[in-house]
């Protein structure tokens, strides 16, 4: 099973979204930029996070880790 297969439609528009992002950002941003609500965004970036795939450098500010560009890619 690859990485790929292990995220889900709504995981992958988020890190999508958290990829195209220049600097880490809050959920509302990256909601608008995934054209998602911002609860559904939090909730997924905990599981991102969890797998390792986001990272959140202070509160509510999340970022793409490097093991998350390469489930992209």
């Amino acid at each position: 099973m690859t990485k790929e297969a292990l995220l889900n439609e709504k995981q992958k528009t988020v890190l999508k979204a958290l990829a195209s992002m220049s600097q880490a950002c809050g959920s509302k941003e990256i909601a608008s930029i995934a054209g998602m609500d911002a609860k559904e965004v939090s909730s997924q970036l905990t599981v991102l996070k969890k797998k390792g795939l986001a990272d959140s450098p202070a509160r509510c500010v999340y970022a793409i880790t490097d093991q998350g560009r390469d489930s992209l890619s």
